[in-house]
């Protein structure tokens, strides 16, 4: 920790393996604002609650939105998931910062996996493509 200042000088290796989507993205969004610098691995094994039919109608809607006289100005599809999670953390955010990946050892949070999270009873959709 920089002393006085609340930012710490330590990149931080997140590992999203397991972890929902929309906690992580607030959990990331919430450490860049402070100051952190954030790099999150393994984004294709992210998981998003519902299932896989439900997501991918939702996904289908998504790219149908598009600017009427020149679509190339409409929305940007993204479909990587690490662009998708990019995506959602951006829209925390007022500035973006691009960080450098060094190895480091991933970081989880156990209180955002999936597992713990959603339950045994209930499908799980991993993002993957």
């Amino acid at each position: 920790m920089v002393s006085g200042s609340g930012i710490c000088a330590k990149r931080v290796v997140v590992d999203a393996r397991h972890h929902m989507l929309g906690r992580l993205a607030s959990i990331i969004a919430k450490e860049l604002l402070n100051g952190q610098k954030v790099v999150v691995v393994r984004c294709e094994e992210i998981c998003m609650s519902g299932g896989l039919v439900r997501q991918k109608m939702k996904y289908m809607r998504f790219l149908r939105k598009r600017m009427n006289t020149k679509p190339s100005h409409g929305p940007i599809h993204f479909r990587a998931p690490a662009k998708i999670f990019w995506r959602t953390v951006r829209g925390s955010l007022w500035d973006g910062t691009a960080a450098e990946i060094k190895r480091e050892k991933p970081a989880t949070w156990p209180m955002l996996l999936a597992v713990l999270e959603i339950g045994c009873r209930q499908l799980l959709f991993f993002s993957s493509t």
